[in-house]
């Protein structure tokens, strides 16, 4: 579940740690994410195959472990701590380049702004500043081309075309 969150909410550990069961509305498929200092707090759509895991940890993890976690929150806050480290040994098995889990999370933002405009993704990524968003943004040259063909005035000619420039050669 832990992972999930990271990998499909794009949140931090922080945020994890102040997740409190109260913020899930399983029945709606969200889930309020608290402020903190360095995110803005939101509301996120679950994905449809978090929510029975969810509704499970409840009923039967998160009641045994009642007495360890301290006032209502979801998770146990030293067993998140332990188990962040643990989840990225186990990717690093699959994936050696993974440094640290802060990449996890850019490319969960970079994948958005595939996906959602900007103002959304800074929104579900938590940033108080769209410049914080924009950061992630990957410009390749086949989409700039696409808006150029776009917008030019001459890409409804049919008979115009764009050709590259060329220097003189002496």
């Amino acid at each position: 579940m832990i992972l999930g969150f990271r990998i499909y909410h794009g949140l931090q550990e922080q945020e994890l740690a102040k997740l409190e069961i109260n913020y899930l509305q399983l029945d709606k498929g969200k889930i309020h994410v608290p402020s903190t200092k360095r995110a803005n707090k939101r509301i996120l759509d679950l994905k449809p195959f978090q929510i029975l895991p969810l509704h499970e940890y409840l009923l039967k993890e998160r009641k045994s472990l009642n007495e360890e976690i301290e006032g209502n929150y979801l998770f146990h806050r030293k067993r998140l701590i332990r188990g962040m480290s643990r989840i990225k040994k186990m990717i690093n098995r699959y994936e050696p380049r993974l440094n640290n889990m802060a990449q996890v999370r850019a490319s969960v933002i970079t994948n958005w702004l595939k996906h959602y405009n900007l103002r959304e993704v800074q929104y579900m990524a938590g940033h108080t500043y769209v410049s914080s968003t924009e950061r992630y943004r990957t410009d390749n040259l086949e989409d700039l081309q696409k808006e150029l063909e776009k917008y030019h005035p001459l890409a409804n000619v049919a008979s115009a075309k764009i050709l590259p420039f060329k220097q003189n050669q002496k």
